[in-house]
Parts: C-alpha cells; structure tokens; sequence
C-alpha cells in the first residue's frame, strides 16, 4: 500500500483491504504493506527515508489500532517480511527483508525494534556532514529554500 523512497511516502494501494505483499496465508491479514526502498547512495539520503519509514509505520499501527510491536508471536502488531516467511501458513516466500538492508546502514535488529516500539529521536539545531550545515526543527523538518 506505501513505498517510502526519496524523502517521500507514496501510497500506491488502499489499507484495510488486504495485499499481496508477505507470500502466504497473513496477504488477507494486511492493513497496510509497506516497501523501504533499497537504492540509497548516501547514509544522509537512507536517513531521511528511514525516520519517514519508522513514521509512517507507527502512524499506520496507529489508524489500524495495533500495538507498535514487532515480530512479535501476536499476529497484531507490525510484521517483516522475514518474520511472515519464517512464521506464517501457506508461506511460499523467501524474502527477508528489511533487516539486511537496513544491517548495510548500521540499523541493527534491535535498533529497529527499539524505534518501532518508541519512535526516533530527532537531533534539533545545528547539524553538520561533510557538505555542510543545515538546522533541524523538532519535527525532524528543516528549511529548503532559506536561511534560519
């Protein structure tokens, strides 16, 4: 229902209908399926998408009303491809993701889990990488086209 790419979400299909996103028997299960892409050139460019990733899920978890839980032996609560190959009936994937993806930018298992459960924390202020400097507001946003 939702990829999330390019300092973007798109919603690409409708939630609480169902998806074929998991290769088994949860497909009817699904509230919302969504996709991180996995082409980022910089750690800056899979940053901005991850703290949209991690958003968005717990928004969705949210309108859902499902606990912000992952993998868990519940079948409420948010579910990896990996979980759903290794867990579910009728299981005819092999997809694992996102975990190896997110291992190739530092996000660890727990790491993941930990931002799920309580959402990221956003440095505000000053920040600086090796182009530069930008200001980071308390909503993670920062300015585009002007000084602040």
């Amino acid at each position: 229902s939702h990829i999330v790419g390019n300092g973007c979400i798109m919603q690409v299909g409708p939630v609480d209908n169902g998806a074929w996103d998991v290769g088994g028997g949860w497909n009817a299960e699904t509230y919302a399926a969504v996709e991180l892409i996995e082409s980022h050139s910089t750690k800056e460019e899979f940053m901005t998408d991850y703290r949209l990733y991690i958003e968005l899920l717990r928004n969705l978890a949210d309108e859902a009303g499902l606990p912000k839980t992952l993998d868990t032996g519940s079948l409420a609560g948010i579910k990896t491809h990996e979980y759903c190959t290794n867990n579910q009936p009728n299981n005819h994937s092999d997809h694992v993701d996102p975990y190896p993806y997110l291992a190739k930018w530092g996000i660890s298992r727990e790491q993941f889990k930990h931002d799920i459960e309580n959402g990221l924390t956003i440095e505000t202020g000053w920040q600086k990488n090796d182009t530069g400097y930008w200001y980071v507001h308390s909503d993670g946003s920062y300015p585009k086209d002007k000084f602040e």
